[in-house]
């Protein structure tokens, strides 16, 4: 198959909302993994589409650990007491 790019929704690859079935046998809601232009992040061992949990959200990751990141680097971070810096999932 041709490695892409391929964009997302298109049904080339099914469904981009789908079960997968999770090691201990629950049904997980899952998605195919697509980048911030809407294309497929493809896995180059097999030429498909990377497939994440349903609510895997990279902003929101990239987020959560850039505040650890800052926090690392100057504890203080002049955010004491700041209710909006949550460091703890």
């Amino acid at each position: 198959m041709n490695p892409g790019p391929y964009k997302a929704g298109g049904g080339l690859f099914g469904p981009d909302h789908f079960t997968v079935q999770a090691n201990n046998g629950d049904a997980v809601p899952a998605k195919y993994l697509v980048d911030s232009n809407g294309y497929y992040v493809m896995d180059p061992n097999t030429g498909a589409p990377l497939i994440v949990p349903e609510d895997y959200d990279p902003s929101a990751l990239y987020d959560r650990y850039a505040q650890y990141a800052a926090y690392a680097s100057d504890p203080s971070g002049g955010t004491a007491g700041d209710p909006n810096l949550i460091l703890a999932g």
